[in-house]
């Protein structure tokens, strides 16, 4: 093999991972949970990548974050292309020779996780190739990308927004669009909040409605959030702030602030947090759920057939989640 760089070391696949692993995460904090790597074996396999380029890629900013020169753009690029190429090359070796093994990894955030996980081992279980399945819990959506793009999962139950640029290396299936719903501390009387919004102002002056939980973290629901509180409650302000929906349902439950939250949510409260509350269909879709993995994955029969058998539990689990929520909650449709 023809030799790259000036001296004896050559590029690896390995060199290229790490590469585009710290560029999707940003930083090379953020790439070393993802990789499981330490930040001395990340920095070491750049410089290493770097030297024997003879160029510099990476740009490392003041704030810890991380740019790319022009050669940085040019090597990304072929990165994607050489690490898709064999990985496809993999799969389909897996298929042909190895269609009898096959390891499943899969990631979901808080709303998706708990009673879902024993519907989704059944169903692994049910295809005799898949040797191990394996759950992995993430605190949003974009972490459980982030972990499909570093090759940590090989499947994730996500909100499509958090894949939406990554359609070139992941396949992608919608499964459903989720309700926004609004919950409120049980305090306020169910009359006084429906004429709260009816009239923008807050009757009988409920202290729990002049504060609402926002999530900076999750940056496109969040957008969602205060927009909706602009418009419907302008004399509610974001005074606490939380990286979770389930952070945010537990201030909600304290009785101090009312909040968003995905309708699938629910679902994963204990009783008796939803005492404590009650919640509002705003009439408006919060997020698409999709599962996504990587597209050479499509050439293993197995994998497909878990895929096909997820889609299937999950949009009825989903359903089942809905009607169950109608019957055993105070649930309020507001038009």
């Amino acid at each position: 093999m023809k030799k790259i760089g000036g001296n004896d070391s050559k590029i690896s696949i390995r060199q290229l991972e790490v590469f585009r692993s710290i560029v999707n995460a940003g930083s090379f904090s953020k790439a070393a949970n993802l990789t499981n790597l330490s930040q001395p074996t990340l920095s070491q396999t750049m410089a290493n990548l770097e030297r024997n380029l003879n160029t510099q890629l990476i740009i490392r900013t003041k704030k810890k974050t991380i740019g790319l020169t022009l050669a940085g753009e040019f090597w990304l690029t072929k990165a994607i292309k050489i690490i898709n190429l064999v990985q496809s090359a993999q799969a389909q070796h897996d298929s042909i020779y190895l269609e009898n093994t096959l390891n499943i990894n899969l990631g979901a955030p808080p709303s998706m996780q708990g009673r879902i996980e024993g519907l989704i081992a059944k169903k692994a279980v049910e295809i005799p190739s898949i040797t191990s399945m394996n759950f992995v819990r993430f605190v949003d959506s974009s972490q459980v990308a982030e972990a499909l793009l570093s090759h940590k999962i090989n499947i994730g139950i996500l909100s499509n927004e958090n894949i939406f640029g990554q359609r070139g290396s992941l396949k992608i299936i919608d499964l459903y669009s989720e309700e926004r719903l609004w919950a409120v501390p049980r305090s306020v009387p169910i009359s006084d909040v429906i004429e709260t919004l009816r009239t923008a102002k807050n009757i009988n002056s409920h202290p729990e409605l002049t504060k609402y939980v926002s999530t900076p973290a999750l940056a496109t629901w969040n957008l969602g959030t205060v927009n909706w509180y602009r418009d419907k409650l302008v004399f509610s302000e974001p005074y606490f702030k939380a990286t979770t929906h389930l952070s945010a349902i537990q201030i909600v439950s304290a009785g101090l602030a009312s909040c968003h939250i995905p309708a699938s949510m629910i679902a994963n409260l204990s009783k008796g947090v939803k005492r404590k509350m009650n919640f509002f269909d705003i009439g408006e879709t919060s997020r698409i759920m999709c599962l996504a993995f990587p597209k050479h994955f499509s050439s293993s029969n197995t994998f497909m057939e878990f895929v096909g058998k997820c889609k299937s539990t999950l949009v009825q689990e989903y359903d089942l989640i809905r009607q169950e929520t109608l019957s055993e909650l105070d649930f309020i449709v507001i038009k």
